[in-house]
């Protein structure tokens, strides 16, 4: 036993004594593994920035703006470890989905696809992903076995006819 009362390690000596004879013993000292589960929240931020003269209106306070952002937060988790005498945490599992989509009740493995707001004689322009009939492409959220980094996705807004007001 340590000075502050825990085990010592793995292994230790203990001596007992039986009468006038004394004897010592090796005696095992396994530490305690609990099993938990390790959480991490990955963000899609998406951005979308109006054409010059279109603004957007908040369905909920009906007031009208220029951009508009969009956060999506989604949950990974993994099992770990941990040796209750050390306090080492060690992962023992892979990392997994762990939000649930409200609607069909299935774990999201991705961000999912959005649609887009529309704008006459405009089209959506993105830096990441594609846009394909109003609608931004989904994005993993796990890669190579790990969660993605928190990522930012710019929509802007290309005229149709840049020539119109030259």
């Amino acid at each position: 036993m340590g000075a502050d009362g825990k085990p010592a390690g793995n292994i230790g000596t203990v001596t007992i004594n039986f009468g006038v004879k004394d004897s010592s013993q090796n005696i095992p000292v396994t530490h305690n593994i609990v099993k938990s589960y390790e959480y991490k929240d990955v963000t899609e931020t998406i951005n979308i920035t109006a054409p010059e003269g279109g603004d957007f209106v908040d369905n909920q306070t009906k007031e009208h703006k220029s951009s508009e952002i969009i956060p999506v937060k989604l949950q990974v988790a993994r099992l770990v470890t941990t040796d209750e005498f050390t306090g080492e945490v060690t992962p023992a599992g892979d990392w997994k989905a762990n939000t649930v989509d409200d609607s069909t009740k299935q774990l999201l493995t991705e961000f999912p696809e959005r649609s887009l707001p529309t704008f006459k004689c405009y089209t959506p322009q993105t830096d990441k992903g594609t846009i394909t009939d109003g609608k931004l492409s989904s994005f993993p959220l796990i890669k190579n076995g790990q969660p993605v980094q928190d990522f930012t996705v710019k929509i802007t807004y290309k005229s149709n006819n840049p020539d119109y007001g030259k």
